[in-house]
């Protein structure tokens, strides 16, 4: 109760209702592209953790002539312009899948909100963030094309630091973003890799 009640009093959440829009996450991403312009109009990308859609309708938007595949272990009402595939990303053979739907071209950007099932134990918690986020970057070194980016939600806390050094040894550029729209309280920020190595 408590929880439905935060959220309906959640700035970002009505204004989510209000735009037609399937989560209060776009506005994390619409401030991050607006700033960064990691969604070209010809960008192939791959969407971690799309259900419910608000980043995949970010990018259906703004996509001319690219392409976007969206994983997710949950179902998700279909987009136009999006490929949807109901998996798990760390498995191989939706990894495969998602390959094959951009035919056999390494992605441009890969975008992951993804977050675990949160327990309520904040080390824990993190500790899965933070062991996710470094498997996406594992994921992107096979991915991703060279000068790609990857941008990831991640919780901080211990193994932060660890996980920056992977991305640095990666990407040129790293940065740490905290959008508006993430709850101030909240431990979440994005991670945005740069120019893939």
């Amino acid at each position: 109760m408590h929880w439905r009640k935060k959220q309906t009093g959640d700035v970002y959440y009505q204004k989510a209702k209000e735009d037609g829009y399937r989560s209060r996450a776009i506005y994390k991403l619409i401030e991050i592209d607006d700033k960064y312009k990691l969604v070209k109009s010809n960008s192939t990308i791959l969407d971690v953790g799309a259900a419910p859609g608000g980043w995949s309708q970010l990018v259906s938007k703004r996509l001319k002539s690219g392409n976007c595949v969206a994983v997710d272990i949950q179902p998700m009402i279909n987009i136009a312009n999006v490929h949807f595939i109901c998996g798990d990303i760390f498995d191989a053979n939706v990894l495969e899948k998602a390959i094959e739907i951009n035919q056999k071209q390494k992605f441009t950007l890969v975008i992951s909100d993804i977050a675990p099932t949160v327990t309520g134990i904040k080390e824990a918690d993190v500790l899965r963030s933070i062991g996710m986020a470094e498997e996406l970057c594992e994921i992107c070194n096979e991915l991703l094309a060279i000068n790609g980016s990857f941008l990831t939600k991640v919780f901080q806390g211990a193994g932060f630091d660890g996980f920056l050094k992977l991305m640095r040894r990666s990407f040129k550029t790293v940065r740490i973003i905290k959008p508006s729209a993430s709850r101030p309280e909240s431990r979440e920020v994005y991670v945005l890799g740069q120019l893939k190595r």
